[in-house]
């Protein structure tokens, strides 16, 4: 089986996927409620709130990725796209994200310093493999060899930064 046959087989139970999806939104705004704004400090709050980002957060940045790559790798058209399969995901990832730091500081929360590292780290990389893919750089470079260092640079530097994030030590 491959990831495209997963997919199509998948879209026939969209509707669990929407249903998982509406769950953690309705539940990080019910324990909102609950828990109040500043109870960050308290561990079951604190654990509570790390489920949940882990519940939406891993999905929502492998379909960020699966829908960058068959954008604008496989210049697939966002047309052929099942909006609840591809997008839902991602939107539930913002808006549950949205809503946590509303409630807690999400430096607080295990674990969100590593979890913020890899998106920085994910992000650098969708970066890295668009611009070689659009400008074609291992051909031809047309910038000045000054934009092509500062661009290197820059890319390793948030790299660095991501990399630092994901294996800092968390105090507990």
């Amino acid at each position: 089986m491959t990831l495209s046959d997963f997919y199509q087989k998948l879209e026939n139970y969209d509707f669990i996927i929407l249903i998982y999806c509406l769950f953690f939104i309705v539940l990080t705004f019910i324990i909102g409620k609950i828990s109040g704004k500043g109870k960050d400090k308290i561990k079951p709050w604190k654990q509570i709130y790390s489920v949940i980002i882990y519940s939406v957060t891993l999905p929502g940045l492998l379909q960020t990725l699966l829908v960058f790559y068959l954008l604008f790798i496989e210049k697939k058209s966002l047309m052929d796209f099942n909006i609840i399969i591809y997008f839902v995901p991602i939107l539930t990832m913002i808006l549950t994200l949205f809503l946590i730091s509303k409630t807690v500081n999400l430096k607080t929360i295990p674990g969100f310093d590593k979890l913020s590292g890899l998106i920085l780290m994910l992000g650098a990389s969708i970066l890295i493999v668009l611009i070689i893919s659009k400008t074609r750089i291992w051909l031809f470079f047309g910038g000045s060899i000054y934009m092509f260092f500062g661009l290197i640079i820059v890319l390793f530097l948030i790299i660095k930064l991501g990399a630092k994030r994901l294996t800092k030590k968390t105090p507990e």
